[in-house]
């Protein structure tokens, strides 16, 4: 399976926009604390030109599961439960949508949209477990201090 050369000029994408989105946080400073922001829109901007390929490909298999790589990797990157969210919603509209209008699929919608529903769940309790656990944690903490 030969990765298509597309995500590879998302990963330049990340490596050129994000020491941008650094130096423009730092220098400005209504923007000082703004990094998250520009990170979670990159990543929803880029998810939605890689779904765009996708449908253009008309849901190839090695163009499916590549997706299904670069969503893995996005839900591990986000550390936060509300972008979490946001994210697994924009992407499973975009997957129905996408394969509502595919025509001559070589596998099974439903197995495709379970495999994403079921990644996205496990990974957004994951997020609230954690986060679950540290605000024990910090209240265990301050009632020791």
């Amino acid at each position: 399976m030969e990765l298509p050369v597309f995500y590879f000029y998302l990963a330049i994408s990340y490596t050129v926009c994000f020491p941008l989105y650094y130096i423009l946080c730092k220098t400005i400073k209504l923007l000082s604390k703004s990094i998250i922001h520009f990170f979670s829109f990159h990543l929803f901007l880029i998810t939605f030109i890689a779904f765009l390929q996708l449908t253009k490909s008309n849901f190839q298999v090695n163009e499916l599961l590549v997706f299904f790589g670069f969503f893995c990797i996005s839900i591990i990157v986000i550390q936060r439960w509300f972008a979490l969210m946001l994210y697994n919603i924009f992407v499973f509209l975009l997957l129905l949508y996408g394969l509502l209008y595919a025509e001559n699929l070589e596998f099974s919608i439903y197995l495709v949209v379970q495999l994403f529903v079921i990644l996205g769940l496990v990974s957004s309790l994951t997020l609230h477990t954690i986060k679950k656990r540290n605000t024990i944690f910090h209240e265990i903490n301050g009632q020791i201090k």
